[in-house]
């Protein structure tokens, strides 16, 4: 009974460390594609949306600068210069594409709050659906 016991368990521990190695296979892959899809999106292409400007009303997260203009040199400023923190699935946007949300350093303050951080969603057809300051 002993021996049947130690057989279940040390197969239940091999189904688990492949179940572990396929996990992190596909976190390793997911994080590659997002940043792939980041480094071929057109940076001349990022915006940012009026509800994230300094001079919008609201609580939301607010880039500095005084104008549209300003605060997407911000933006694209960042994405040359900054690095990239985190990668993360996004789900699946209303067209049926992969959309990631890929966290940057920005090296310096870029948000009204204090935020050094932007959080930018970017899908695989090379569109992005938002970008904003993040602490």
């Amino acid at each position: 009974m002993a021996v049947r016991t130690a057989d279940f368990l040390q197969k239940d521990a091999s189904k688990v460390h492949k179940m572990e190695r396929e996990l992190r296979e596909g976190i390793n892959e997911l994080i590659e594609n997002g940043k792939d899809v980041f480094k071929k999106f057109d940076i001349s292409d990022a915006y940012v949306k009026p509800k994230h400007l300094s001079t919008s009303g609201g609580n939301g997260a607010k880039f500095l600068g005084d104008s549209k203009e300003a605060a997407e040199e911000i933006l694209r400023e960042a994405m040359q210069k900054g690095d990239i923190v985190d990668v993360l699935d996004n789900g699946l946007t209303r067209q049926g594409n992969q959309s990631y949300e890929i966290i940057i350093n920005a090296g310096k303050e870029v948000g009204t709050k204090g935020e050094r951080l932007i959080k930018m969603i970017l899908s695989d057809d090379g569109g992005m659906l938002s970008a904003y300051p993040i602490k």
